[in-house]
């Protein structure tokens, strides 16, 4: 098959289409290894410190989102749980009422030790 390639594309083109492919396939694997966290929450919210406290010591990055100043997030967070109750977490556009440690962990992949494998340097 690769003599039949060569015949009909210069050796370049393939190599250049094999790295554009290798690149296509190294940024979806980035893409998964790097959650959409969203985390709500409240400057006095205890729970909510310790949520972010929870998911920074494990590496994750997150977009927190204080609903006691932005009105539009405190809407949004209603809207699609119907609760609210902080802190809320959206993990891949998935809700978490509460800290919910199992679930937080089941959709970030986290391990019984606390370490998550898919971010690992």
């Amino acid at each position: 098959m690769f003599i039949r390639l060569m015949r009909i594309f210069p050796a370049e083109k393939i190599f250049l289409a094999f790295c554009n492919w290798l690149i296509i396939i190294q940024i979806r694997a980035c893409t998964k290894m790097r959650p959409n966290i969203i985390v709500f929450g409240t400057p006095t919210c205890s729970w909510c410190k310790k949520v972010k406290d929870y998911l920074s010591t494990r590496g994750f990055s997150f977009k927190y989102l204080d609903v006691s100043r932005d009105a539009k997030a405190l809407q949004d967070m209603q809207r699609k749980t119907g609760q609210t109750g902080v802190p809320q977490l959206w993990i891949n556009n998935v809700a978490v009422v509460g800290f919910d440690r199992q679930k937080i962990d089941r959709l970030l992949q986290i391990s019984k030790q606390g370490d998550h494998h898919e971010n690992e340097p």
